[in-house]
C-alpha cells in the first residue's frame, strides 16, 4: 500500500515540495513523500507527557486518600490498619515457610476477619489475600459453631457428692420443694 503511493507521485513525477502544500515543506521526507520528518519528536513528547500525567494523577489519589485518612475517625483508620497489617503479617509468613500453593489462614487470623466484616464499613476494599466471599463463608461457619455450641441439648450433670443430699433430704422432708432443698444445701456448705 506504502509503495503504490510512493510509485504514483514518482510517476506523476512530482517532487515533495510541489506535491505538498507549503506549510509541510519541511516536514517531508525526501526519500518517504508520506512520512512527516518530524513525527518521531512529537510522539515521544506527547508519550512522555502522558506518562507525566499519570503518574501527577496517581500521587493526586494518594494525597486524596491521606487526607481522606486524616478526616477519618481514628478507630476507622486503626482498624483499617490493622486489616492491612493482619494481610501483610500472613502473606509473610506464607512467603517463608516451604509450602507453595494454597494458603492456610490461622483461626486468629479469620476471627480478625469475621470481625472486622461485621463492623468496619467497606472491608470489602481491604481484602487482598482472599475473596469477600471467603470472608462471608468464614462469618457464616463461626455464627453455626458459636450457636451449636451455645444450644447444647440438656443440662450440666449434677455431682454425685450433691445427688446423695439432695435425695436423703427429699426423703427425710417429703413436703419440700426443690428451691427448699437447694436453699438448705446452700446452708449446708454444699
Amino acid at each position: 500500500m506504502m509503495s503504490r503511493a510512493r510509485n504514483s507521485v514518482k510517476r506523476r513525477g512530482c517532487p515533495p515540495e510541489k506535491c505538498y502544500p507549503s506549510f509541510l515543506h519541511g516536514f517531508i521526507s525526501p526519500r518517504r513523500p508520506g512520512i512527516l520528518v518530524g513525527m518521531r519528536v512529537p510522539l515521544s513528547f506527547l508519550w512522555r507527557v502522558g506518562r507525566c500525567l499519570g503518574i501527577l494523577l496517581q500521587l493526586l489519589r494518594y494525597a486524596l486518600r491521606f487526607r481522606w485518612a486524616l478526616l477519618l475517625l481514628r478507630a476507622v483508620t486503626a482498624a483499617q490498619l490493622l486489616a492491612i497489617q493482619s494481610q501483610l503479617a500472613a502473606e509473610l509468613n506464607h512467603s517463608s515457610g516451604r509450602r507453595k500453593g494454597h494458603r492456610q489462614f490461622s483461626p486468629a487470623f479469620r476471627i480478625l476477619w469475621v470481625l472486622l466484616s461485621r463492623f468496619l464499613n467497606g472491608w470489602e476494599e481491604l481484602v487482598h489475600l482472599m475473596k469477600p466471599e471467603t470472608v462471608k463463608r468464614w462469618h457464616t461457619r463461626a455464627f453455626r459453631a458459636w450457636w451449636r455450641w451455645k444450644s447444647k441439648p440438656g443440662r450440666k450433670p449434677v455431682a454425685l457428692e450433691i445427688q446423695q443430699p439432695i435425695r436423703r433430704l427429699s426423703k427425710e422432708n417429703p413436703l419440700w420443694g426443690a428451691a427448699r432443698i437447694r436453699d438448705v444445701l446452700l446452708l449446708l456448705g454444699y
